[in-house]
Formats: structure tokens, C-alpha cells, sequence
């Protein structure tokens, strides 16, 4: 008997490896909790941020509160009955936003211009592993 990809251990003593619908909803909830947090922790030294951006405190927060509700979305997504469309919405999001932070990364420079880059990134990191998803 040959083990399909949601049941256990195949008889030869390997395991299974998750189904694609498993990773996507894997992949979605991990990125929710990373908005979470990055969110939360945006948004409380927003002041700090913003003196190395040059822009205002209240846009890094505010870019903290999207990050919260980004989250919530996601999480959304990852309960959403229709799997693979939920795991392609977050890829293409994810990797739109990974080019726009990227964009706005070039164009800062600098130390900000860092920071950006390494946060598109993560954002882009997550496009992969969802893309990934997909084709299983």
C-alpha cells in the first residue's frame, strides 16, 4: 500500500509528507503570527522607527496597525474553504508588497534603505513558501 499525502506513515517506515492544502494553511497561519507580532512591536517603538525613516511617527504606526489587520486577513485566508485560491491570494499580496518595500528600499538608501530591503525580504520570503504550496 502506497501512503497518500494525508495519511500517515507509509508501510516502508517514511513518513508521509504534509498535503499542499496542509503546508498552505501551515504557511498562511505562520505568517498571520509574524504580522502579529511585527505589527505590535512596529507600532510600539514607532517614535524610533520613525526618527530613522525621516518620516513621521504616526506613519509607522499606522503601518504597524495595517500589519495587525494584514494579519487577520491571512488568518482569514488560511480558514478560507478554497485552498489554493487562498494560498495564490497571499503569494500575489505578498509578492506585490515585496516589491513595493523593495522599490521604496532603493529609493531610501542608507540605513533605512536596509532596513526596508531585509523587510521586503521576509515579505517576498513568504510569497516563496506559499507559492510553494501550490504546486502540491
Amino acid at each position: 500500500m502506497i501512503a497518500t499525502p494525508t495519511e500517515g506513515p507509509a508501510e516502508n517506515g517514511t513518513e508521509a509528507r504534509p498535503s499542499g492544502e496542509a503546508s498552505a494553511r501551515r504557511a498562511l497561519r505562520w505568517e498571520a503570527a509574524y504580522c502579529v507580532v511585527a505589527g505590535v512591536a512596529t507600532a510600539a517603538v514607532a517614535s524610533s522607527i520613525a526618527d530613522q525613516l525621516e518620516i513621521s511617527a504616526w506613519v509607522v504606526a499606522t503601518v504597524g496597525a495595517a500589519g495587525v489587520a494584514w494579519a487577520g486577513l491571512v488568518a482569514w485566508l488560511a480558514r478560507h474553504p478554497q485552498w489554493r485560491r487562498a494560498a495564490a491570494v497571499g503569494t500575489g499580496l505578498n509578492a506585490l508588497a515585496a516589491a513595493a518595500i523593495g522599490y521604496w528600499a532603493v529609493s531610501r538608501g542608507g540605513t533605512s534603505g536596509i532596513i526596508l530591503g531585509l523587510l521586503a525580504l521576509q515579505v517576498g520570503g513568504f510569497a516563496v513558501v506559499q507559492g510553494t504550496t501550490l504546486t502540491g
